[in-house]
């Protein structure tokens, strides 16, 4: 018969996309899908004697909140887990105030489903454990609100190079994507474009980046061919990626500042800024 579980959100086609999502995770389970609070509220008051296992609602409703619904979806039926996808943040510190069991932003994929409701622990809460297990799994750890830090089993990663160091922050920020040598030059030597001693320089750089990467045992974060090179955002640990897959402990720890030494940098931190809420 498979659990009950409701997707509420006020516009037709992000409740769409949040539904396909759903019925990938959850195939043999029953979805509702409502635009209106109110309607909400009647599904789970029809269901009751039944229970409703996921609650998932979009922050930003027409007439109300999402943390006034999950308030009267929880009065109703205290185990449901409820778990926030909206577009905004602005809100997280007062949906965990009303035992949110997560916080997804949009545009959510069935992956981010999967993994926060994977994580739950049997009183429907993300234990901190599971999320330091996870965390340990990676070696490579990456910090970049603020400086960029990059940690190895707690100890700062050493280059034989500034510019390597760099170039590794560059990756990071390019989120996977790959870029090329003529890239590179244009980041990093920002006032020496064209300058043919600077391009022949980028590959230097690259090939002590690698050797970095090789000694410390973690040279498979870098896929790398002819004139290509790219970051493998899965292989580290890093508050940029979990900002953007919607940790609400991590948007919330956001302060404005980010890998604040590099000016190409400045670009996204007008993005992660924007997201936060820091922008009127």
């Amino acid at each position: 018969m498979g659990v009950n579980i409701i997707a509420v959100d006020d516009e037709k086609l992000a409740r769409g996309a949040l539904v396909m999502a759903l019925e990938q995770v959850f195939p043999e389970d029953n979805i509702f899908s409502f635009g209106k609070a109110s309607e909400a509220i009647d599904k789970v008051n029809e269901l009751k004697n039944e229970g409703v296992e996921y609650a998932f609602l979009d922050i930003r409703l027409r007439g109300s909140t999402g943390i006034e619904l999950a308030k009267d979806i929880k009065d109703i039926s205290p185990d449901t887990k409820v778990i926030f996808v909206t577009a905004y943040n602005d809100f997280a510190s007062e949906a965990f105030a009303v035992h949110a069991s997560g916080y997804l932003l949009k545009p959510v994929s069935s992956e981010a489903i999967k993994e926060t409701v994977n994580q739950f622990d049997e009183n429907g809460n993300l234990p901190m454990a599971s999320v330091e297990d996870k965390k340990a799994d990676k070696k490579l750890k990456v910090t970049t609100f603020g400086k960029f830090h990059p940690t190895l089993n707690g100890k700062e990663l050493n280059f034989e190079r500034s510019k390597s160091r760099e170039l590794l922050a560059l990756l990071v920020d390019q989120k996977g994507v790959g870029i090329a040598n003529a890239e590179i030059e244009a980041y990093l030597w920002e006032d020496s474009i064209g300058d043919k001693r600077k391009s022949g320089y980028v590959q230097k750089v690259i090939v002590s980046l690698m050797k970095t990467l090789r000694q410390a045992g973690i040279e498979d974060i870098v896929e790398k061919r002819y004139n290509y090179i790219a970051i493998n955002p899965d292989m580290i640990d890093c508050d940029l990626y979990k900002f953007l897959d919607g940790d609400a402990a991590v948007i919330n720890s956001y302060y404005g500042v980010y890998m604040e030494e590099y000016s190409w940098a400045e670009m996204t931190t007008g993005m992660l800024s924007s997201k936060a809420g820091l922008y009127d």
